[in-house]
């Protein structure tokens, strides 16, 4: 590489000659960032895919790093990482970020008794399964869109982890919509699964834990994108379910919904269980059996049915 096409690279991310390793990564990472928000809300045009390749070709030549075409980013497998200590991955940070909530859970103090109960009946049904068939990995979804899956989740994971004391992982998994940071949670972390997915940060740059409930694991979306069952389906993706199923012991997928999207097919084969939420008196029964049927490869093990009146017992049913 010639001093001056160096220079040129040195100019496009923004960097001196004396520049570290480091501070490239961060440098492209930022660039490369600006170009995918810009596009995961407008159609990109030419001069985003100009401008991303030719912030691709100057990490490339400035780093050495082997690229994948059809992505923006590098995505090196996990795999290159195991000589290190798993926990080590997990947790080897500088900057550690917290989660924190947005407005409370119904879980939290006890605000709602009978639902908070109906929560634990859940964890004794899971609990149930995970202990005989040795199972962690738990996704949730719904029919269509609005009916409840990400804060059932989050509940789900907050109770579980605060009162039962297991270590818990709440990975957004929804990448099309996500919701986590817009409607319910806070942090000040800049990557997120998507960035951790493209190759462009490690794990411990994009898990957080609860400021007040440090059993408590966060993987946040951040970005929204269309191009995820590409992501969902990688190895990267794989490895990281792997990894984190080994560090605790719960690993609660929060998922896309099933209709219209087909994300849920890439995802129910990486879970060992699959929740179907569904919001009483809004999702039609031909709907409900759609997804059911969708889902007959998997293991469905049963239906939380959402937004019934507190009086009613049958506040969740399983099928």
């Amino acid at each position: 590489m010639s001093q001056k096409n160096e220079n040129i690279y040195h100019e496009l991310l923004g960097l001196s000659a004396q520049s570290s390793k480091n501070e490239i990564d961060e440098a492209y990472q930022k660039a490369i960032k600006g170009y995918l928000e810009r596009s995961s809300n407008v159609t990109a045009n030419n001069d985003n895919a100009n401008g991303i390749a030719e912030i691709k070709e100057a990490y490339k030549k400035l780093k050495g790093t082997v690229m994948d075409d059809k992505n923006a980013t590098s995505v090196p497998s996990l795999l290159k990482q195991r000589k290190r200590d798993d926990s080590k991955i997990m947790s080897d940070n500088k900057e550690s970020f917290k989660i924190q909530l947005k407005k409370s859970l119904i879980v939290i103090d006890n605000v709602d008794p009978v639902t908070t109960e109906q929560y634990r009946v859940l964890y004794t049904q899971l609990e149930q399964i995970r202990i005989s068939n040795a199972s962690k990995i738990f996704a949730i979804t719904s029919a269509t869109q609005g009916e409840g899956k990400t804060i059932t989740s989050l509940n789900f994971a907050y109770l579980v982890s605060n009162e039962f004391n297991k270590k818990v992982v709440l990975v957004e998994c929804d990448l099309k919509r996500p919701s986590m940071l817009s409607q319910y949670l806070e942090t000040k972390q800049q990557y997120g699964l998507v960035n951790f997915l493209r190759g462009e940060a490690e794990l411990s740059q994009v898990i957080s834990s609860f400021s007040e409930n440090k059993n408590l694991s966060v993987v946040p979306a951040i970005l929204n994108i269309r191009d995820s069952i590409q992501l969902l389906e990688s190895q990267r993706m794989k490895e990281m379910i792997d990894l984190l199923k080994k560090n605790f012991d719960y690993v609660i997928l929060d998922c896309p919904p099933i209709i219209p999207v087909a994300d849920m097919n890439v995802l129910s084969k990486l879970a060992e269980g699959v929740l179907l939420v569904v919001r009483a008196g809004k999702t039609k029964k031909d709907i409900v059996g759609k997804a059911v049927k969708s889902l007959k490869e998997s293991n469905l093990l049963g239906i939380v049915l959402n937004g019934v009146a507190m009086s009613s017992k049958d506040y969740y049913n399983y099928y």
